[in-house]
């Protein structure tokens, strides 16, 4: 048996050597042309891509050089759009980078950004960058477009645009928090217990479990289009969740939606075209349905 492992490898390294000897005198071609075919300068073609059986794989092809030994190191680096991407033993370590801007992260817990600076500034950083250890440390340098931030959770801290909220401050969290998205702020205390939430006609609190209430006015904003739209509003609450709740909608005429629901008991469903009443849910429904006109119990 040892004798057997001997000679395979024997045999591997010897073809590995003749592989590197036909690559370096340029006689084996890889894009189908024959090993004599020679261009105008009398020279045999370069060789653009050599394979080494699944595992690996090195070459050229236009601007982007590529070297791959799979699943340790996986390179590709395009040199006309000046963009790298580098794996090692993917997804434990990746690397991608575009002009003046990377990214790295390892197992998605260790995250490092790099950016490009603002020329036009001379006081902005060379490069400013940012750094994640999920989810205990977060920080980022500030640029002249952007402010700076950190957060050492659970302790004290700052984000911005992170965790799908526009601005998070927190001091020893969970006692206290405050967070921003879109046009409102929510107020957090012992989360996720106590909030208060405040915004454009907005106003909402809430005791978790116990009850909690929110409603907004009809509203007018400016769309993606830049254009004036008519936001209905609505209204919102619970008690003792999740048996209870009720929630409505209402234009300038006035309410159209209705929904109450005492689960197991009951729920019920009103509004301009259709009317649903649950007994004993999810089990006993009927439905009156006046644009589809039909009814329906199930």
């Amino acid at each position: 048996m040892i004798g057997l492992e001997s000679w395979g490898m024997n045999v591997f390294l010897r073809t590995f050597v003749l592989l590197m000897i036909i690559r370096a005198g340029g006689l084996l071609d890889v894009q189908g042309q024959s090993p004599s075919t020679v261009d105008g300068a009398g020279e045999p073609p370069p060789l653009e891509h050599l394979h080494l059986g699944p595992l690996f794989q090195a070459g050229q092809a236009g601007n982007v050089k590529f070297f791959d030994l799979a699943p340790f190191w996986v390179s590709t680096h395009d040199k006309g759009a000046d963009a790298t991407e580098q794996n090692i033993l993917y997804p434990l370590f990746t690397r991608n980078r575009f002009g003046e801007h990377s990214r790295s992260q390892l197992l998605q817990f260790l995250n490092m950004t790099e950016t490009a600076n603002d020329p036009e500034n001379p006081e902005s950083p060379e490069h400013p960058i940012g750094v994640t250890l999920f989810p205990v440390f977060f920080y980022k340098q500030p640029t002249t477009t952007t402010d700076g931030y950190w957060a050492l959770v659970p302790i004290y801290g700052n984000l911005e645009n992170r965790l799908f909220k526009k601005h998070i401050h927190f001091v020893l969290f969970p006692l206290y928090a405050r967070t921003e998205k879109k046009d409102f702020q929510t107020w957090n205390f012992l989360y996720p217990v106590f909030h208060v939430r405040r915004g454009d006609q907005l106003r909402g609190w809430g005791i978790w479990p116990l009850g909690g209430y929110e409603s907004r006015d009809q509203r007018q904003v400016i769309n993606s289009w830049e254009e004036v739209e008519e936001v209905d509003g609505y209204h919102k609450g619970f008690a003792l969740w999740p048996f209870i709740f009720w929630s409505g909608r209402e234009d300038e005429s006035g309410p159209f939606e209705r929904d109450v629901a005492v689960l197991p008991l009951f729920r019920a469903l009103r509004s301009e075209d259709r009317d649903s009443t649950t007994i004993g849910w999810p089990f006993f429904t009927y439905t009156e349905d006046r644009r589809e006109e039909y009814r329906e119990l199930g």
